[in-house]
């Protein structure tokens, strides 16, 4: 069984990880026989509980130094950095974890200002990328403004990057390419946000059921 990691800290955002982990419990009803599973873990700097920016209460699994064991064992699908009004008091932590975790069978997502994070350990220094702008992380100075791209999301080699107004394409991106769901499902549930007709919300439901039954069908 393989993990997708969400970091949290106090002040996160909560609307630009929800929908991952919210997806992330369906996708387990809906996995067809046979395919490996995600589950899902919290980390943070330590375990003590921390807060969101909702006033939501979150108790982390693991803290930080914790995860590097599951990525030994090749246990890791992605780990997921939201941002948030605490985000500059764990920049640190989250980039030395970021350059710990690089790995070709690990997507490392980062969202409004934890790009940050991404900059400061040389991430995306030749990666395509995007955030909130690129303003925000040429403070960092880092080498990577001739690959900034004015787009909702990027996935480069690996490496997501959102701004944080863009929640629904980043989760998708995140569904996808961490194996959450095929990329027929992760597009079809990101439609459901973006087309307003009630069809599309149709749409999403057939693909759930449609790679839920591949498995009945082996």
């Amino acid at each position: 069984m393989k993990h997708l990691v969400v970091c949290v800290f106090d002040g996160m955002a909560d609307w630009q990880y929800a929908h991952i982990t919210a997806q992330t419990a369906m996708a387990g009803h809906f996995r067809p026989a046979g395919e490996e599973k995600v589950g899902l873990l919290f980390a943070a700097e330590s375990t003590a509980p921390v807060t969101s920016m909702g006033g939501m209460g979150v108790r982390p699994d693991v803290s930080f130094p914790g995860l590097e064991t599951y990525a030994r064992q090749g246990q890791l699908a992605g780990v997921v950095f939201p941002g948030g009004s605490g985000i500059h008091r764990i920049i640190g932590s989250l980039s030395a974890l970021a350059r710990a975790l690089t790995a070709d069978t690990i997507v490392v997502a980062a969202i409004c200002t934890a790009t940050i994070a991404l900059a400061s350990a040389g991430l995306v220094d030749t990666r395509a990328h995007t955030s909130n702008r690129r303003e925000l992380l040429d403070r960092t100075g880092y080498a990577g403004a001739d690959f900034y791209r004015e787009e909702r999301v990027v996935f480069d080699r690996r490496v997501i990057t959102a701004s944080g107004t863009n929640p629904v394409p980043f989760s998708a991106a995140v569904l996808q390419h961490t194996g959450i769901y095929p990329p027929t499902v992760a597009r079809a549930w990101e439609q459901s946000f973006l087309d307003p007709s009630p069809r599309a919300d149709d749409i999403f439901g057939n693909a759930l059921n449609d790679w839920a039954a591949t498995g009945r069908r082996r």
